[in-house]
Formats: C-alpha cells, sequence, structure tokens
C-alpha cells in the first residue's frame, strides 16, 4: 500500500534517482547524484521548502518537491549552503563550460519570475486582465511545485494523483492559497494531465518566461475556490495554442 508523508532527509538519496530517471539530460541530472542529494536535503532543512514522497515500504515511488516563497528558498540555499553546494560541481563546471551558464541561468530563477510580474500573456489580456492584475496575483500566499516525479515501475499507478492531492493538502495546512507551475510551453500533454489532476480549483497560465532557452507557461490553481464538479474540467488549456 502506498502512504504519503512529508519528505525527510533520509529520503533525498532515492529522490535524487528519480529526478535522474525522469530528468535525463537536463542540467540538474548533468550535475550528478551527489549534488543533486545535498540540495533536496537542503530543502529538506529550509523553512521555505519541503516535499511530499509516496512510500511503498522502504522505497520512495514518486515524489514532489515544492517551496513557499522561491526567492527566500533560493536565498537560504545561497546563505547556509551556497559554497557547500558548489564546491562538489567545480570539476563538472571546468571540464564542461556550457554548463556554467546554464547554472548562472537558474541561479537567477527567481529574479526571472519576479521581472515577468511586468508582462502580460495573451491569456491575461484575452479575459480583460491587466499587467497590475498579473503582478498582484503573484504577491498572494502563494507555493510552487519545483519537481514531481515517479519511479517508471510506479507508473500508471495513479502515484503522482495522490502526490499531487497530498501537496494541496499540506499547502492548504499551510495557509496557501495559490498553487503554481512552471511546465514547458510546448508539451501540451503536462499541460492537459496537470489540467485533469487541478480541475477541482481551476488552472490558468498567468504568464510566460524564458528558462535556459525554453519558453515557460507559469501555471496558477486557486485553492480557495473550489469548483462543483459538474464544472470540473473548465480549466483545461485549449491545445491549439500549443502547436
Amino acid at each position: 500500500m502506498i502512504e504519503y508523508q512529508l519528505m525527510k532527509p533520509h529520503h533525498t538519496d532515492q529522490v535524487a534517482e528519480i529526478h535522474i530517471e525522469g530528468q535525463p539530460g537536463t542540467l540538474l541530472t548533468n550535475l550528478g547524484k551527489p549534488f543533486l542529494t545535498r540540495l533536496y536535503t537542503e530543502i529538506c532543512r529550509s523553512e521555505w521548502g519541503f516535499g511530499v514522497v509516496a512510500m511503498d515500504g522502504e522505497v520512495v515511488a514518486g515524489v514532489a518537491i515544492l517551496t513557499t516563497s522561491t526567492s527566500k528558498l533560493f536565498r537560504d540555499l545561497k546563505r547556509r549552503r551556497g559554497v557547500q553546494l558548489l564546491l562538489p560541481i567545480i570539476p563538472r563546471l571546468v571540464s564542461h563550460p556550457r554548463i556554467v551558464l546554464d547554472v548562472y541561468q537558474s541561479w537567477r530563477y527567481p529574479a526571472k519570475m519576479g521581472a515577468s510580474r511586468k508582462r502580460s500573456t495573451p491569456d491575461n489580456d484575452a479575459s480583460g486582465g491587466s499587467q497590475d492584475q498579473a503582478a498582484k496575483s503573484l504577491d498572494r500566499e502563494n507555493a510552487e511545485f519545483l519537481f514531481l516525479g515517479v519511479r517508471k515501475a510506479y507508473r500508471g499507478q495513479k502515484i503522482a494523483s495522490g502526490i499531487f492531492d497530498t501537496s494541496v493538502i499540506f499547502c492548504t495546512e499551510r495557509e496557501i492559497s495559490y498553487l503554481v507551475a512552471v511546465v514547458e510551453h510546448s508539451n501540451w500533454r503536462l499541460h492537459q494531465a496537470g489540467s485533469h489532476h487541478v480541475a477541482r480549483y481551476g488552472w490558468r497560465r498567468i504568464r510566460q518566461i524564458e528558462l535556459n532557452g525554453r519558453l515557460m507557461d507559469v501555471i496558477e490553481m486557486d485553492l480557495t475556490r473550489e469548483l462543483p464538479p459538474e464544472e470540473w474540467g473548465a480549466g483545461t488549456l485549449d491545445p491549439v495554442s500549443y502547436t
């Protein structure tokens, strides 16, 4: 039986494995398992980060990593563990200079999210929203998904949905009103899957950012507004806009 619980430091070695398996070739994966394990351990220990794990006995079958403030979490990691996080990856950075630029851009991720407050998206314009409304939506009590993954051997068992729903419970316990996710713009399948998972709360794109050369959509759910069953699915995005 799968049990869902808060992630603890002793889970992070397996969490790193899930990350590597689910995101091969990406920046964090290329920085290596020791780095990922240490990163997720420090997120566990930060007051601005937490995770949800799906446990099958002693096996971590899936995980979600969240933060209640992206900018404060990054600042906390830089101040407390910046040197410890960077030292192990220096040889990799020296041998692969291209990664340095990717690390720099990723380190500036909170700044990108903040700067994007000044820009509206087609979704805002189409609904009559303004740049000021888009900016105000970011000043509320938000949490953000940083990563969600399930081991290949456990996929197809609705574990991701269980992780998602448990994450929502922990967010509401923390008095979080809005849950944010950043999804690659061209990944229609992930948009569709996500919108189905959170149909109860709506699912709308509030802005876009560029990250490591990829256009990303910032998606928001309102946890204070649970839709009745007859309206579930109303937040599903139009696939035409992703072609």
